[in-house]
């Protein structure tokens, strides 16, 4: 029996080991048993809860501690794992009031210690103080309540632009017209010059009136997200631009498969739209458009790629093109609103992406944007010129 106190000094140091264990996690650690009373605490408990180990040690943890309301929800899991339903509950998120009166919001952990018999004999519960972490997720939600709020009111405005202000526009361009037609032998040349840019002013105007909705509809958010074919989705842009494909002699070719991914169906159409229609638009005064499409997947991320042989963007404005409004030329030069690329990069990051564009002055551009990969169903390829 000379081993026994070496044994005894073993047990000693492993039990010194595991209370100096306990005193250094960083949660709560709280030993009770069946009839709820504290058996052991680790000091993060002790912290929390307001007092100390010998203070809290033997006293009821529930009617002590836990909120009159939540105590019923507490007990229910605790005679669940007694009578051996559960083994272990856990993230159950309740109130506790601590010694000074102080409210704090726990998350807990539940586990059941069993005896030799195999009945349940303590519980060990292991606590996370998320008190902070509420308060902030309360505030965040009350910013996204004032946020949607404002969306709202952004979208009564827009309302009111489209309608209330066109029509002004409208009523001064039919003004202008008439003014022309009725006096036309009568208003000098110069007057009728004035009358002119009178109504080509208004005509800009509701341009921008128009662009700016749009913007405003790709800012708000997405609308019907569904498994969308890319192939079906650039084959209706490039319908939508048959005109000035046709007029121009562009080529468009898809040369790679393109995905099926969850995305804003019309969104990518508008997409695909304005980056073409670009491309057609900024074309070499030497040669016909010539437009290839590809799309290409990374880990989960497919980069899709638009390339033309037109003008180019020099280096210093490849990211000034997505500003609102930026143009890099004359209205007389190229005509439009210069929104487009606004809503394009709008849109791509709506989706969770980015967009970018590779240029070389008079070679021409590579328009470049991303999308995480939600869905994929299949691939789809198509070669198509036009």
């Amino acid at each position: 029996m000379l081993t026994a106190p070496s044994e005894l000094k073993s047990v000693n140091f492993q039990r010194d080991i595991a209370e100096k264990s306990l005193s250094m996690i960083g949660v709560i650690v709280v030993l009770i048993g069946v009839t709820e009373t504290v058996k052991l605490l680790n000091a993060k408990a002790c912290s929390i809860l307001g007092d100390s180990e010998s203070g809290i040690l033997g006293t009821n943890l529930i009617d002590r501690f836990i909120v009159p309301k939540d105590r019923a929800d507490f007990r229910a899991v605790l005679s669940r794992i007694i009578r051996g339903e559960l083994t272990m509950q856990k993230g159950f998120d309740n109130y506790i009031e601590t010694t000074s009166g102080e409210i704090k919001n726990i998350c807990w952990n539940f586990s059941c210690i069993k005896d030799s018999d195999g009945r349940v004999a303590e519980i060990l519960l292991a606590g996370e103080d998320i008190t902070e972490r509420r308060r902030i997720d309360r505030i965040l939600a009350q910013k996204c309540d004032g946020l949607e709020a404002s969306n709202k009111d952004l979208e009564k405005f827009a309302y009111v632009i489209s309608h209330d202000l066109q029509e002004p526009l409208r009523t001064i361009s039919s003004w202008a017209i008439l003014l022309g037609k009725t006096f036309e032998k009568i208003v000098p040349e110069e007057g009728h010059e004035y009358l002119d840019n009178i109504v080509e002013g208004t005509h800009r105007m509701t341009e921008l009136i128009e662009a700016l909705l749009s913007y405003s509809r790709a800012s708000r958010g997405l609308g019907q997200v569904m498994v969308s074919s890319f192939a079906q989705i650039v084959d209706e842009a490039i319908r939508n631009l048959e005109s000035s494909i046709s007029e121009s002699a562009a080529t468009i070719k898809v040369t790679s498969s393109l995905p099926i991914l969850l995305v804003d169906q019309s969104q990518f159409v508008l997409v695909f739209q304005h980056i073409l229609s670009n491309a057609i638009k900024f074309r070499s005064s030497t040669r016909s458009p010539e437009i290839k499409i590809s799309a290409a997947k990374e880990s989960e991320v497919w980069t899709f790629s638009i390339s033309d042989n037109g003008i180019g963007i020099d280096r210093v404005n490849l990211l000034n093109v997505f500003e609102v409004f930026r143009r890099l030329h004359t209205r007389e030069e190229y005509p439009g609103s210069g929104i487009g690329l606004s809503i394009v990069k709008k849109i791509a990051e709506r989706h969770g992406g980015k967009i970018w564009i590779e240029s070389q002055v008079g070679v021409g551009s590579t328009v470049k944007f991303s999308i995480s990969e939600s869905k994929v169903s299949g691939p789809d390829f198509i070669d198509r010129g036009r």
